[in-house]
């Protein structure tokens, strides 16, 4: 494979860009050690004949530390090796190697097949498994591995799927030797179809985002947020099949859409699903650090390939789970910060060059400006700010939102808690109801709303695909809708405390086929009158799911997902429920089946929640403490 480096014309070393190094500053990491020689332009060549295109980052140490004889031992020992592969251009990512190359890392960033200047047809995570095993063997066999031969991979969403389809159980030497897969999966169809339903905001604004960002030139940093904060609702309202003709104009599928739309109705476990399932390699993994955030909509599933991992014993892998949503730059900077640390401990000191070694060097490259920096040779990143993950005591580390926020570190995940329900209430007057810890003890009427597709109540705040409208936002105004139940506990006197994995329990009759049932919990001030949503869970019913009951009604279990949240006295909860969450999920048609469109024939539908002795529906709460 070297003689791919025959042509190369690598540019000089240089120190960081400005944009590295504001966002190194931005970041609160320590000063950089290292300056930079790119290597653009790298050709990887695939077992099939295809050739992948990477950017290779090599780190220099300052001239100011290797004039002095400082440094030169910790050169001649090498550095380790951090791989990203990415579908958004390598040039878009460079500057995210350009940091880790500035602590002293190899970085190849490679673009994965058919995407940017990269050979062969996109079809995503398909080519991944062996094209990341392929490039981790090539980095193997480079002269510049030898001296440090070991290699992480590190990134988020997409470049995380990718960290998962590259394990191989069979020969370990093909897969990396330390992962920090973030806000991402190893089970894509959980992500896609969850819950009986689909992802439809998922599928449609990421399938718009590859598609104009194709060719091999790197795509405009503005035309890139446009895509990722436009509204998605004009496609939203289109049949699943006819999506991708609106984005490309053309009839042609490519891309997600090819590998979604053929295979939209089968289920989990069928042939082409299974082959993009890699939970059953995640025993094999190398040293995990999982990366999450409280508002992603990858959430349940990292939780699930932590648990996964722990369970298979065959090591103690680390959780970070931060009050982020996708996209979010906290997210990326906390990747940064999680990513530094697990890389010292599992890369390189493997290599015998630890930060404590080269610390001497950092003082010879900064002063007499960084003298602060010298506290911190065991911890590459130094930030103190209260949303940045600190250095990782027990295996979990969690932020606890609401009151008093902060982060806690844990044995492991889930904590110990006792599953507490608070129980729907009808009210006397009016629609909306209460909430209890006592279930209703005579009999009562339930509560109904007319569901209508054509209107159907819209996803606001949560764990969206979106750089600005995700995460925690007011409900105030959804909670009006006349199709929107409320359920509200008294104000609580005392501080509440739940982590882990809230769930709800609804009974239900419905004049639809196939009706969905959305569920959200809230911290409501009410003084202010304000309503806040901490986390939420989806339900498409078909005729198997449940429990059918004599009287014709139906009990359900919804996972709301998980949380940490800490609610001040005086504050309450608030449980609404309602029928869709448009375009998060796609809106039932109340016809089987995902692939139909809403449109004027679209039939309504009445949806009524039973709350009385005979059916107590209630959410549980994992509380931790109650005080």
């Amino acid at each position: 494979c070297n003689h791919f480096f025959g042509a190369l014309h690598p540019t000089p070393p240089q120190r960081m860009s400005a944009l590295s190094d504001f966002i190194r500053g931005s970041f609160q990491l320590f000063p950089f050690i290292c300056q930079v020689t790119t290597h653009e332009q790298i050709s990887i060549p695939m077992r099939d004949g295809t050739v992948l295109s990477a950017l290779w980052l090599e780190p220099k140490l300052f001239s100011s530390s290797l004039e002095n004889g400082l440094g030169r031992d910790a050169y001649e020992l090498g550095f380790p090796t951090i791989l990203i592969r990415t579908p958004y251009h390598k040039g878009a990512l460079a500057v995210f190697g350009e940091i880790f190359c500035g602590y002293g890392y190899h970085v190849v960033v490679q673009d994965v097949r058919g995407r940017g200047g990269s050979g062969g047809l996109f079809e995503p995570m398909l080519g991944d498994v062996h094209d990341g095993q392929d490039t981790i063997a090539w980095i193997r066999a480079q002269p510049w591995f030898q001296r440090c031969p070991y290699v992480g991979v590190w990134g988020m969403s997409y470049m995380g799927l990718v960290q998962h389809a590259m394990l191989c159980p069979e020969d370990r030497r093909l897969q990396p030797d330390a992962m920090v897969p973030m806000q991402t999966s190893a089970h894509l169809h959980g992500v896609l179809f969850p819950d009986n339903g689909f992802a439809l905001e998922l599928y449609a604004r990421w399938s718009s985002f590859t598609h104009h960002t194709r060719g091999k030139t790197q795509p405009n940093p503005l035309v890139m947020l446009k895509l990722i904060t436009e509204p998605v609702k004009p496609l939203a309202q289109l049949p699943v099949g006819k999506i991708h003709e609106a984005i490309t104009g053309s009839k042609e599928m490519t891309g997600l859409p090819a590998l979604v739309v053929p295979h939209l109705d089968e289920p989990s476990n069928s042939l082409f699903w299974s082959r993009l399932d890699w939970r059953q390699k995640l025993w094999a993994a190398p040293p995990c650090h999982f990366l999450g955030g409280w508002y992603d909509f990858f959430l349940r599933e990292i939780l699930a390939d932590y648990e996964t991992v722990r369970s298979a014993g065959m090591q103690i892998p680390y959780l970070t789970i931060g009050p982020w949503a996708h996209l979010q730059a906290g997210a990326v900077c906390g990747g940064f910060h999680v990513g530094l640390r697990w890389f010292e401990t599992h890369l390189r000191q493997r290599c015998r060059t630890d930060l404590r070694r080269l610390a001497p060097y950092v003082k010879a490259a900064y002063a007499p400006r960084c003298d602060h920096c010298m506290a911190l040779p065991d911890d590459p990143s130094p930030g103190s700010h209260p949303d940045l993950p600190p250095a990782p005591v027990l295996p979990v580390n969690l932020y606890i939102m609401g009151y008093r926020p902060g982060w806690r570190q844990l044995p492991q995940w889930p904590p110990p808690s006792r599953g507490t329900p608070l129980y729907l209430h009808r009210a006397p007057v009016g629609r909306n109801g209460g909430l209890s810890c006592a279930p209703f003890q005579g009999i009562c009427p339930p509560s109904g709303y007319l569901y209508d597709p054509k209107d159907a109540p819209s996803s606001v705040g949560g764990p969206l695909f979106h750089a600005l409208k995700g995460g925690r936002r007011s409900n105030v105004a959804q909670e009006k809708r006349y199709d929107v139940l409320s359920f509200t506990t008294s104000p609580f006197p005392t501080e509440l405390e739940v982590i882990g994995r809230v769930s709800a329990v609804l009974y239900f009759a419905s004049t639809s086929a196939v009706p969905d049932f959305f569920v959200r919990l809230c911290e409501v001030n009410p003084r202010r009158g304000s309503s806040v949503n901490i986390c939420d869970g989806y339900l498409r019913v078909k005729p198997d799911t449940g429990y059918l009951l004599p009287d014709r009604t139906r009990r359900v279990e919804v996972d709301m997902w998980a949380t940490a949240f800490r609610l001040k006295p005086g504050k309450s909860l608030r449980v609404t429920v309602c029928s869709a969450a448009h375009p998060r999920y796609q809106r039932s048609s109340n016809l089987p089946g995902l692939r139909g469109a809403v449109d004027a024939t679209t039939p309504t539908a009445v949806q009524w929640i039973y709350h009385d002795r005979n059916h107590p529906s209630c959410v549980v709460l994992p509380v931790t403490s109650w005080l």
